[in-house]
Formats: C-alpha cells, structure tokens, sequence
C-alpha cells in the first residue's frame, strides 16, 4: 500500500515511457491516447497508443473485413484486394454481386436455349452461328473467372501456396468448371474445321456443358436445404416409402396373377409377365398413367382399384412431408437470421454495461484506498491542493480527521436520542 499522491516505481516508468512517445502527425490520425482519471494526484497511468486497423494482424486469418466500423480507409494491398474479389466471388452479398451473379445466368441459360435451337431443323442455321460466337465469349469469360478465383482463394490460411491452390482446385464445383472450360474449347476446336457440332463425339462432349447450369449455385445452398430437410424427415420418409413400395409389389403381383390368362381384341396378352404388371404399377402409383396396359377382367379391375386408392396415398406422403419440412426450414432460417442482426446490438449493450460495472468498481476501490480524501465524505470539501499532485501535510491530516471523528459523535448522539424504546408488556 503506498500514501495517497505518491506513485510507485513501475508507475513512474511507465508513465515516463507513456510521454516519452510522441507519434507523428501521420500517425495521430489514427492513434488515440487512452488515459486514466487523475485522482488525488496521482500521476496519469496512459495506455500505450494503439492503432485500430480494420484488418487483423494477419491478413490470412479472416476473409470478413470489417471495413465500415472503425472509419478508416482501408488500404489497397494485395491481400486486401484478395479477400474482396474472394468475398465477391463466393461469397456474394450486395446488390453489386447479385447483378453480376444473375447477369452470367442469364448468359448461361441463353446459351442453354440456343443449344436446344441448333437441335430443330427450322433454327439450325441461325442457331449454330449465334452459338459458336456466344461459346467463344463464355470459354474466355469463364476461364479468366476460374483463374481469378484459383487466384483470390489465397487471402485464405487453407489455400495458401501452391498445394492450397490444389487444394482449392480439388473441390466439386472447381472440378466442374474447369470440365466446363475444356469441353468448350474441345467443341468450338472441332466445329471449326467443318460442320459446326455435328459428329456423334462432339455432341457427347457437349452435353457437359449442361453443367454450367450448376455454376449458378457455387456453394450448393440448395442441395444443404434439401439434404436438411430429408435427414431431418428421414423416419417419415422411410417408413412411407417403405409402405408404398410393398403394397406396389403385391398389388402388382396380384393383378398379375389375375390378368396373365387374360387376352384383349387382338389376341394378345396386356400382362404376359411378372415386369409388364411391375411397370403398370409404377405408372400407376405416380398418376402417369400411359394407358398402354389396362386390366382386362373384373377381378383384376378390382385389385386395381383398391391398389390405386391405397398406394396413391402413401405415395404421395413424401411430397407433403418434404413440402413442410421446407417451409419450417425456411421460418427457421429467416428467425435465426433476425437473430443474427440483433447480437452487436445485444454485444453492444453488454459491453457498455460491463463497462460501467468495471468503472463503478474502480472508483469505489480508489475511494476506500483514498480514505479521508474521499469526496463523499461529511464535512470534506474539495480542495485544489489534491490535483496539484504534492503530498499533504500532517497537519492537514490531523485537521481533517479531527472533523470527521466530531462531525461522527454528533450524528451518533442526534440517533440514540430520537431513538425509540420498545414498549414493556
């Protein structure tokens, strides 16, 4: 414990140290000097400057940069630069990257049409010439998109270097679009030594191209709602499906069993085999109905009846279920993204709260240690002689403890004389 007004050895040092910086003008834009109260003439216990930079210390740590908080203009590195076309590319948000994202499947889904045109006879020729421009534009337009994401994917930890490219290469959707790229050039290479598109290899090869179409969904949100919602269903799911499957089979063997002997009009025979009743049930249960083979006699009319009615129900369970499970996942989707945008506020107000509670604590310790020099005290007046930083002489000492030990006895006395007696029974 040391005497009020007087610091200790680290405190000067470090106090020393504190004014001892003085950060150029550059710098002050972006420093802020944090300094604790002054009390009872203590010397000022500063903070080191800090600067507050909107990345962290590492740059490959974290690709969300919060940029927008802290006020500072950010800094046009190459990781930073990095991380924007990363966030822009896979990780789209904004107005900006929604134009763009919709542009290129609008592009694609044109190319997807026109594939469809060169196969009629009326639009061949319009076709072919149309999509052999409109294939060079996507080939130069994807293959530069593949390098610039092979590229950006280094702002993160996972995929620095060469092996983190590979790595990076090696996922699904990077795969797809680099068999995209090859196909295409593939098909534009052989088309344009003579008939556009037309020998038997090139159009194989071009139905890889189709696959552009999964370009619009890069990070396969659709098939983690799907898959969520059939895991989170799967009991129901099974156990209807199981349901439906055995009453397909034995329905189908039953009109099987009534129906082979069965002849129509010309002589032939509607279910000759066990697979023909197999198919009519399939067809059947999934209200196709082709009517290429109907039942013939009554027996088997009624077997298909009831099968109809029976199965159809249980068929058309899975429907129902994964129509519901979606809506739920969607309602709880949008209610934890409602939460999401009330946690800084909730941070916010838990911080500030913290620190009052900390600052509340911290002048209720410094006015215990400070004793008689405490403003809340009876009977003690501010006296400038506490800012000045000197210490306090005996005298002063004496004097004020001599009031506040008279200034006690009086309130004491005033208390035991108003004080009221318990009444004697």
């Amino acid at each position: 414990l040391t005497r009020p007004g007087r610091a200790t050895e680290g405190e000067r040092t470090w106090t020393n140290s504190c004014h001892a910086y003085d950060p150029p003008v550059e710098e002050k834009e972006h420093f802020h000097d944090r300094r604790k109260m002054q009390v009872d003439g203590d010397p000022p216990n500063c903070a080191p400057p800090a600067q507050i930079h909107p990345y962290p210390s590492h740059p490959r740590m974290s690709v969300r940069m919060s940029v927008y908080s802290t006020g500072v203009r950010p800094v046009f590195t190459r990781a930073y630069i990095q991380g924007r076309v990363y966030n822009f590319l896979e990780r789209p948000s904004g107005w900006r990257c929604f134009v763009y994202h919709f542009t290129v499947f609008l592009i694609v889904l044109a190319c997807l049409i026109l594939s469809v045109l060169s196969t009629i006879d009326q639009f061949q020729a319009l076709a072919h010439t149309t999509l052999f421009w409109v294939e060079i534009v996507l080939v130069v337009f994807f293959g530069v998109e593949y390098f610039v994401r092979l590229w950006s994917a280094g702002c993160r930890s996972k995929y620095v270097g060469i092996w983190g490219r590979l790595r990076f290469a090696r996922k699904p959707i990077s795969i797809i679009d680099l068999i995209v790229v090859v196909a295409s050039i593939i098909v534009l290479s052989v088309g344009s030594k003579g008939q556009v598109f037309a020998t038997s290899a090139v159009r194989g090869i071009r139905f890889l191209q189709i696959l552009r179409m999964l370009h619009v969904d890069r990070q396969g949100g659709t098939w983690r709602l799907l898959g969520s919602v059939v895991f989170i269903h799967r009991q129901e799911l099974i156990t209807t499906l199981y349901i439906g499957f055995l009453s397909l089979i034995f329905s189908s063997y039953f009109v099987y069993l009534a129906e082979k002997d069965a002849v129509d009009s010309s002589g032939s025979t509607e279910f000759g085999n066990y697979a023909d009743a197999l198919w009519w049930g399939v067809v059947t249960v999934t209200t196709i109905g082709y009517g290429d083979k109907v039942p013939q006699t009554w027996i088997g009319k009624t077997i298909a009846s009831c099968f109809s009615v029976f199965a159809i129900s249980f068929f058309a369970l899975p429907a129902g279920i994964l129509g519901s499970g979606f809506a739920l996942k969607v309602q709880q989707k949008q209610r934890q993204k409602h939460f999401n945008r009330q946690i800084p506020a909730a941070a916010s107000a838990l911080f500030s709260f913290l620190v009052q509670v900390k600052t509340k604590r911290k002048l209720k310790s410094i006015d215990k240690d400070n004793g008689p020099a405490s403003p809340t005290m009876p009977g003690v007046t501010h006296d400038p002689v506490f800012d000045s930083g000197r210490e306090l002489s005996s005298d002063v000492y004496s004097s004020v403890g001599t009031g506040i030990q008279s200034e006690k006895k009086l309130t004491d006395s005033w208390s035991n004389r108003y004080k009221r007696k318990k009444p004697v029974i």
